[in-house]
């Protein structure tokens, strides 16, 4: 049974993503179709827009993973993916410091 609520919510997870990313994705390339925009940036926003579609697949299998087999909600879940995400990107070293954890505040003592 877990594995059919993964399948299930992995295809609404990417679906969800799919429309998320359409519509930014189709402006940029109307944009960069307009502008005339030469190879040397083309190319490069060809290569992200890629880079972006495999990491949204990453994450909504990770999403559909934490919501099938540890119990989260919709939300919740893709707050984890998002979460470890960020975590896998942190120990990169390049830009690891870019998206290390910052320190949370901490409360007054009484």
């Amino acid at each position: 049974m877990n594995y059919i609520t993964y399948v299930v919510a992995t295809a609404i997870y990417e679906g969800f993503f799919a429309v998320a990313l359409g519509g930014p994705a189709v402006l940029l390339w109307l944009l960069v179709r307009e502008l005339g925009a030469p190879p040397a940036v083309v190319w490069p926003i060809g290569a992200l827009a890629v880079v972006v579609f495999l990491s949204s697949l990453w994450l909504a299998r990770t999403a559909a993973h934490c919501l099938a087999y540890q119990e989260e909600l919709f939300l919740q879940a893709a707050m984890s993916a998002m979460r470890l995400a960020r975590e896998e990107l942190a120990s990169l070293p390049w830009v690891g410091s870019l998206f290390a954890p910052r320190p949370q505040p901490r409360l007054p003592d009484e």
